[in-house]
Formats: C-alpha cells, structure tokens, sequence
C-alpha cells in the first residue's frame, strides 16, 4: 500500500496473497509498470449499503498529471471488484497491456450505485475476461496460453497476449540486460 501526497514509482515487482487490496495507491501521480498482482483475497466488509471499496487496484490519484499503469499481470484473486477509482473529477486513469486472467469478481470497476459517479478508467490494448467500459484493442474473454513447461506468468509463444497482439513497439516488454532478447520478469514476453 502507498499512501501520501507524493508520486509512487512501482516497477519490477510480484505482489501476492495480500488482504483487501492488491495494490493500494493514493498520491498525486503514479508510474506502475512490470507488476504482477496474484491470490489477492477480500476480507469481510460491514458497511453493505456503499460499494466495497476491496479490490485488486485501488487508485485515489489526486493530481491532474496523467499516471502510468503498464504491463500489469492481475491473476487469481477473489475480490468484489478488480479496480476501484476515486471521483469522476479526477483525472482519467489509462492501463495499457494489462492481463487479466482467473480472478472471481462482481464487478470489473466499483461503482458509487452509479457509473458517472466514479473516476474513469481506460483500456488500452488489455487481455481481459469482459469487455470494459472503455477499451480499445482489448482482447476479451480468450485463454492467455501461458507455457506448458513454465507455467504462470509466463506466456507460450504462441499466446495471442505476447506484446498484445499488436507490432505497436509502445505494447513491447522491457527487455532483460542480463538475457537480450527476453523480456524482463515478471512481463509477459
């Protein structure tokens, strides 16, 4: 969980089998790239009469400058919601090549009983179970193909979720300096 005022740099990292929330953030700007979140359980919520707030990604960005949320792996986790934003007065929030895969959730994004009350969220070039509000060059609802010897996260090479199918070198994973020619763990190949 990051909490503050200030800009939160996240790169390069496994979160797993944490309680609530995946990745708690709330500051003014935010660089996630190269994450995976895996096994994140909700715990018992007592307030019914508002959305749980639980999720996998928690975003309160509360600056105008636009955040970085790229190469994200959300995987296994058992939440009401997988994101949850803050106002509809924030800034949009952009995830580009996100994968997601085996999670069990009510609802993609939390919403305050009312869509327009909530910060809004766009897919770029994500793998996902449904199709998002906003989304372009989103693939929906095929099997990841992760590899057969390997396993999760790793890709095979014929998984259609490689560089998000795309040849947009904007969608390419860093590539590992110690192995050149493999992307950097944990993205997806």
């Amino acid at each position: 969980m990051f909490e503050g005022s200030a800009n939160a740099t996240i790169h390069d990292c496994v979160l797993r089998n944490n309680s609530r929330y995946g990745l708690y953030l709330s500051g003014n700007h935010f660089d996630i790239q190269n994450v995976v979140i895996d096994s994140c359980v909700a715990q018992g919520f007592a307030l019914q009469s508002i959305p749980s707030r639980q999720c996998a990604l928690k975003i309160a960005q509360e600056s105008a400058i636009p955040s970085i949320f790229r190469n994200l792996t959300i995987r296994n986790c058992d939440m009401r919601n997988l994101f949850s934003g803050t106002y509809p007065t924030d800034p949009e929030s952009v995830f580009e090549n996100f994968l997601m895969v085996d999670n069990t959730y009510d609802h993609l994004q939390t919403y305050w009983n009312d869509p327009s009350l909530d910060q809004p969220i766009r897919f770029v070039n994500c793998y996902m179970p449904e199709t998002p509000p906003v989304g372009e060059g989103t693939v929906v609802g095929l099997t990841p193909q992760f590899d057969d010897e390997i396993g999760f996260p790793w890709l095979s090479p014929t998984s259609p979720c490689i560089d998000m199918g795309t040849s947009d070198p904007l969608t390419n994973d860093q590539e590992d300096p110690d192995t050149p020619g493999f992307a950097l763990w944990p993205s997806q190949g």
